[in-house]
């Protein structure tokens, strides 16, 4: 017998029915058990009776005391820090779920479900449970556990509960999760379930809020208005948005005081919330371990490059690692080559676009790269003007080591993908003439030849 209250561990107290043995069994694990209040006395515990009235009322109070509760009494919409356009989109929503009546008025109905998406670490969750919070409402949680074989006898009994108690909110967890279907096989019977939940409970007053890492893997039937009537994508921070939440984050930190948070921003661009949490907890930790009295930008540096870009546990040995001389020309030839070939990227980048070099270096400790150029580019340019940027300064590097030594480089590969990979959707999406414009499947093989020669002539 599975608990009824989590529906997730074993049942270790177990109370009899009205009838006795032959009547219905209700079974509590050793945790929720302890949360309800119920105690050895009053379960059938080596053959003991239990007081049947006893444990209504406790299970009835339990229900009352965790209907009442948000998900955490300090949350508020000011917990999320930045995404001004997605709180205000929650605010009006959490407005509908408080005053149905309000907007009943106007022959209006508040939407039906929300679904957060977006990829994991950017605080969908965090927001799921401030609109929970906001709205008043009692809600009921549903997440799949590992090795969970009920589970869809789990979603039933959370949407009957929620029947039962609304006006509420149901919050799916995770809802991609909820079956091991990918985007190519998305009609699993988990999903069946729930929209048949879904249905079951329209116009009762159950708003359905749910997260998913990855929308592509729900079926569009689940999606369509009617079951989530809004759909919000919650992208990683940029530009403002992420300097925020790091100048957030450095509240709880002894940085030093000339910390910049904006330089912070620009160095982790494109990064999850929770990504950049772990840069700077990644910083004091090597400060802890030099024994420094404070953080400093050299510490979040060395966490950047350790936590984002995995440069760590590689030893070069003691002849790389004991260099110090300021000439390129004084270390080992594949570091000079490495030196130049970084250089071409920094330069080119900082002559088309000044101040647009975040990180640089030619001695990384990743097996898997001998160096890397990290640039951040703030969006004011037009979109082919970024990528046609991006592909000048990708070749810069092959170009410098070719200029210097007369060959091209080992590791000059990465950079040939990036390069053509950006080449390639300016020519088949119509950026170098309509006549190259890729229709999919439907190219013929004229076509991709043509479009094939204008790739390589643009990267000449």
């Amino acid at each position: 017998m599975i608990c009824e209250n989590c529906n997730e561990r074993p049942a270790l107290f177990i109370i009899n029915g009205e009838d006795g043995d032959s009547g219905e069994r209700r079974g509590f694990c050793g945790e929720c058990a302890r949360e309800l209040g119920i105690t050895d006395d009053e379960v059938l515990r080596a053959g003991k009776e239990p007081d049947r009235a006893k444990i209504e009322e406790a299970v009835s109070r339990y229900d009352r005391r965790y209907l009442s509760r948000g998900p955490e009494e300090d949350l508020s919409f000011d917990s999320i820090i930045g995404y001004s356009c997605v709180k205000k989109e929650l605010e009006r929503i959490s407005d509908y779920l408080r005053d149905p009546v309000r907007y009943g008025k106007l022959g209006v109905r508040a939407p039906s479900g929300l679904l957060l998406h977006g990829k994991p670490g950017v605080g969908k969750t965090l927001m799921a449970h401030c609109l929970i919070r906001a709205s008043t409402l009692p809600y009921h949680v549903c997440r799949r556990k590992e090795h969970d074989d009920g589970f869809l006898e789990k979603i039933r009994k959370t949407f009957a509960k929620a029947s039962g108690t609304a006006p509420c909110i149901v919050f799916l967890d995770d809802m991609d999760k909820f079956s091991n279907s990918d985007r190519n096989h998305r009609d699993a019977e988990e999903y069946v379930t729930l929209q048949s939940c879904i249905d079951d409970v329209r116009g009762k007053g159950v708003f359905v809020l749910a997260t998913a890492n990855d929308k592509n893997k729900l079926p569009d039937s689940l999606l369509r208005p009617g079951r989530f009537d809004r759909i919000m994508e919650i992208d990683v921070p940029r530009g403002d948005d992420g300097e925020k939440i790091i100048a957030h984050y450095l509240k709880s930190k002894k940085f030093v005081s000339e910390s910049d948070a904006k330089a912070m921003a620009r160095m982790t661009a494109g990064r999850s919330c929770a990504e950049l949490e772990a840069v700077l907890n990644e910083a004091g930790l090597i400060a802890g371990y030099e024994g420094a009295g404070e953080i400093t930008m050299s510490h979040f540096t060395q966490a950047c490059m350790k936590t984002i870009f995995s440069d760590s546990g590689y030893d070069y040995g003691d002849e790389y690692n004991q260099y110090t001389s300021e000439d390129p020309m004084d270390c080992p030839e594949n570091l000079r080559e490495t030196i130049y070939h970084e250089a071409g990227h920094v330069t080119v980048s900082e002559v088309l676009r000044p101040r647009s070099v975040t990180i640089a270096t030619a001695l990384c400790k990743s097996p898997r790269l001998d160096g890397y150029a990290i640039m951040y580019y703030d969006g004011d340019l037009p979109e082919n003007g970024e990528k046609i940027t991006s592909v000048i300064t990708d070749l810069a590097g092959m170009a410098a080591t070719e200029l210097k030594f007369g060959i091209r480089g080992s590791g000059c590969y990465l950079d040939m993908d990036s390069a053509f990979g950006t080449l390639r959707s300016l020519v088949l999406y119509g950026s170098c003439g309509l006549s190259l414009y890729s229709f999919g499947p439907m190219d013929s093989e004229a076509l991709k030849a043509r479009q094939e020669q204008a790739i390589a002539s643009e990267a000449e």
